[in-house]
């Protein structure tokens, strides 16, 4: 398991104490069968299930504001959602968006055309037809985005710099962070970050063997993630206040 999963993990089990959060070792021939079920080909890979039966997915590793939003969300579906201690709301970044351009990337909010919290139509109509679909994850190779969706709304936009399976994204964000940018450029526009992860991509992984950095603003709705100090992609999700 990547050695990200794990914290995360204990976050949501202390967030949600009614609800049963487990890992599963995949590199366990006892659960090669039910990774086979459930139609797993990446890890890590999230799954929110009711009475055995899968209602939620996300492909891909989730900081712990994006997992805790990712289930939370998943809860708000039921008729009788487990309670999570504490409250949150949801809001956005005011944007204003005259001066920006079609691909400039701004925290909170996303592209002019293409924002978190606006319909998966919005980023089709920006960048064509999907390359791929899986789960609630809509691919755009050939632009470098990946979405992140919810009940055809987007809840988080994926800015590809470096993978192997998208081409370059092409703009940059609103302070001029973009593919050849360090992690210094990044605090030097942003300033420092809730904290700087270290981590060693799998041989699963898009890039495997690399050494990861990731780089979370949550109050601002950005975070940055390096491989090998080159910057991999930018993720945008919706502020929450």
């Amino acid at each position: 398991m990547c050695r990200q999963v794990p914290p995360v993990l204990e976050e949501l089990r202390r967030i949600f104490p009614a609800v049963s959060v487990r890992e599963l070792d995949v590199d366990d021939e006892a659960n090669s069968k039910l990774w086979s079920d459930y139609g797993s080909d990446a890890v890590p890979y999230y799954y929110v299930l009711v009475d055995g039966k899968i209602v939620a997915r996300f492909r891909g590793f989730l900081p712990s504001e994006h997992a805790e939003r990712f289930l939370r969300d998943a809860l708000t579906k039921l008729d009788s959602p487990p309670e999570a201690t504490g409250t949150v709301a949801r809001g956005e970044v005011p944007v204003q968006t005259d001066n920006l351009g079609p691909r400039t990337i701004v925290p909170g909010f996303g592209l002019k055309e293409c924002r978190v919290g606006g319909m998966v139509a919005d980023a089709q109509a920006l960048f064509g037809k999907p390359s791929g679909q899986e789960g609630e994850n809509v691919s755009f190779a050939e632009q470098g985005v990946e979405l992140a969706t919810q009940d055809g709304k987007i809840h988080t936009l994926f800015f590809m710099y470096r993978d192997r399976d998208y081409k370059p994204y092409s703009g940059k964000t609103d302070k001029g962070i973009g593919p050849e940018s360090t992690i210094d450029d990044v605090q030097k526009a942003y300033g420092k970050p809730d904290r700087i992860d270290e981590n060693v991509i799998s041989k699963q992984g898009s890039n495997p063997g690399a050494v990861e950095h990731y780089l979370p603003y949550s109050k601002l709705g950005i975070s940055f993630i390096f491989h090998d100090q080159k910057l991999a992609n930018v993720r945008v999700w919706i502020v929450r206040k």
